[in-house]
């Protein structure tokens, strides 16, 4: 009997330590090869059938089809802007969050072929909040932050390198990885409760340091959700300003490419708070809306703008 415990927690512990795994790693919709992974944590007795997983073809899944092939035959026509046209269309009326990061990614294409670097930027960027592992948005991230004289966005560093791992998965993900590693720290315990001895306590030691490691993920991506990050997208430094009033003289000038935070908006204006935590007012086309489901308000700004 107790073989059979330790089996069943080794089970679980390989399991939500499983590599990720392309689903489908060329899937081609006519701009370029897509590599969107798909976790495969699944455990043995077959928890993982909860866990939400992005269809093979999620733009024709969703009925999207034909209107995505407009933008695809414009984009091979080399009318870039009229595919951005039809891809901004439907990333604006899309729900399913696989849709959506596959139209980000073309818009980001679409974008940047037409000399629009920092806008494609933010388009690869809202791509990866939504797909974080998508393999050909992060490289062509990168491309267009090289293009556009940033630094890169993986630094490379051991603290980039951890923070890449801990949002390398989407809430859903980072829930259900969490989900399993408490899964893992319960069947310890019981162990432990039912067997003791020196095996039990090294199992619930192990567990409840799987269960944490676990449930990082979960907490970051709890609290990046929480945010409402905007990329400033101008070529020139953005005026940034008391108040929203361009008669006022600028209180900091904030450099393209940099990424802040929205905390409110008015027509035509958004109030942006730093990295170092001044805040204030700029022009609402200065800036693109990070945030995989904006809010569609009066002043524009949204991951569209």
């Amino acid at each position: 009997m107790r073989f059979f415990w330790i089996a069943l927690l080794l089970s679980c512990g390989v399991a939500t330590a499983a590599p990720l795994a392309p689903a489908d790693p060329a899937v081609s919709h006519g701009t370029s090869e897509r590599g969107v992974d798909v976790w495969g944590l699944m455990l043995s007795w077959g928890v993982a059938t909860a866990m939400p997983l992005v269809p093979a073809d999620p733009v024709a899944s969703h009925g999207t089809s034909e209107r995505f092939e407009r933008g695809v035959d414009a984009y091979r026509r080399g009318q870039f802007d009229e595919a951005e046209r039809v891809w901004k269309e439907l990333f604006e009326t899309e729900d399913a969050d696989a849709v959506r990061a596959q139209l980000a990614y073309d818009l980001g294409n679409a974008t940047f072929r037409q000399e629009k670097v920092l806008e494609a930027i933010g388009w690869y960027t809202a791509c990866l909040r939504l797909a974080p592992r998508h393999t050909d948005a992060w490289r062509n991230l990168e491309l267009a932050r090289s293009e556009a004289g940033l630094d890169p966005a993986d630094r490379g560093d051991l603290r980039a390198t951890v923070e890449r791992l801990l949002t390398s998965l989407t809430e859903a993900e980072a829930r259900f990885l969490a989900l399993c590693g408490l899964l893992a720290f319960a069947l310890a315990a019981a162990f432990e409760v039912v067997f003791g001895g020196r095996t039990g306590r090294g199992l619930l030691m192990a567990t409840t340091l799987l269960a944490v490691a676990c449930a990082l993920p979960w907490g970051v991506a709890s609290t990046g959700s929480s945010r409402d990050p905007v990329l400033v997208i101008e070529r020139a430094a953005v005026a940034l300003r008391s108040e929203p009033r361009t008669d006022l003289d600028p209180i900091a000038d904030i450099e393209p490419g940099t990424r802040v935070e929205r905390i409110d908006s008015l027509p035509g204006w958004v109030r942006v708070q730093l990295p170092s935590g001044t805040r204030g007012w700029v022009k609402a086309g200065a800036v693109f809306a990070l945030e995989p489901r904006p809010a569609k308000t009066a002043d524009g700004v949204g991951a569209s703008s």
